[in-house]
């Protein structure tokens, strides 16, 4: 994947200055996401499967950390064409 064929399907902020983009495979059970911070250099691109906790919310997994679907804003390509 590289960065010119990632399209953001949604946002999270986990900071004042970045976050996480995540886009869907096509096959919708995982996910391509960076973290970008106003960072000069191109964001690395990672690869993850969507997994289902007890109660069935999606999520994935970086290293250790969960990272909840529902926490994502759905990216309006109408209004933000760059995403």
């Amino acid at each position: 994947m590289t960065t010119k064929e990632f399209m953001a399907h949604g946002y999270t902020h986990i900071t004042n200055t970045g976050g996480i983009e995540i886009m869907f495979n096509r096959s919708q059970d995982g996910v391509y996401y960076r973290f970008v911070h106003g960072q000069d250099e191109e964001p690395e691109i990672f690869e993850a499967e969507i997994l289902y906790d007890d109660e069935g919310e999606p999520y994935f997994k970086h290293g250790e950390v969960e990272y909840h679907l529902n926490q994502f804003m759905r990216a309006d390509r109408n209004r933000y064409p760059n995403y």
